[in-house]
């Protein structure tokens, strides 16, 4: 079963191409890297994929439907991601860092 799919998704910063037509599937069970130097859209690519950035052109799915430009809160759920920085919060643990976001906004229990 297809988890994510990436439909010729487009993104551009004051004109400057950043994804052009990128398209992948994720089935469930796959586990995706992600690799490239640095400044060629990875870190974009999931910023979009999470909703933090509207993409110009194409489409996001995950689990069938569609995610692509929608309000932030809608789909969420399902998304998330971990920013690069190693200690975002560095009194707490790995697993502390990760859960915050869901027991802050989402107000999971601890």
């Amino acid at each position: 079963m297809k988890v994510l799919v990436l439909d010729k998704i487009n993104k551009s910063y004051k004109g400057k191409k950043v994804i052009n037509d990128f398209s992948m599937e994720l089935n469930s069970g796959e586990i995706v890297s992600i690799t490239g130097s640095s400044g060629v859209g990875k870190t974009t690519l999931l910023r979009c994929i999470n909703g933090l950035e509207k993409i110009d052109s194409g489409q996001i799915l995950i689990d069938s439907k569609i995610f692509s430009n929608k309000p932030l809160k809608q789909e969420i759920l399902d998304v998330g991601l971990v920013f690069q920085g190693f200690e975002l919060f560095p009194e707490y643990s790995t697993l502390e860092n990760i859960m915050l976001p869901l027991i802050k906004v989402l107000k999971m229990p601890k």
